[in-house]
């Protein structure tokens, strides 16, 4: 865990836990490197992130590192979370390139098996 700096308590706001986290990761020692370092880009897709209310996941980058926002944190579940957070992914697109992806999601899962269970009755 790293030392909190003035450019990390402006990138990670909020109070949420992922913000939290985010701000305590030695970013450094991770793919991407420094926070110093990261594109106005990124930057600006966190705070989105960081912000929204809805489960946001963000692959970034040919390294395709994960951020996530605390909405998010229940589909990763306990075995992922907070593992998953500045690692590596794996994803192509058609080309065979990998580029960043940035997932907005709405989780449904409890509501359709409300749904279900209803529907028997």
């Amino acid at each position: 865990m790293s030392q909190s700096c003035p450019i990390t308590e402006q990138l990670f706001v909020g109070d949420s836990e992922m913000a939290a986290l985010m701000q305590l990761l030695d970013w450094s020692q991770l793919p991407l490197g420094s926070v110093e370092t990261w594109s106005k880009s990124l930057r600006t897709s966190l705070s989105i992130c960081l912000m929204s209310r809805f489960p946001v996941l963000i692959w970034w980058e040919l390294e395709l590192v994960m951020f996530y926002n605390d909405a998010y944190r229940p589909i990763l579940e306990a075995t992922k979370h907070p593992k998953a957070l500045g690692q590596k992914g794996a994803i192509q697109d058609e080309t065979r390139q990998v580029g960043s992806v940035f997932t907005a999601v709405t989780e449904k899962t409890a509501r359709v098996i409300s749904e279900r269970r209803l529907a028997i009755w």
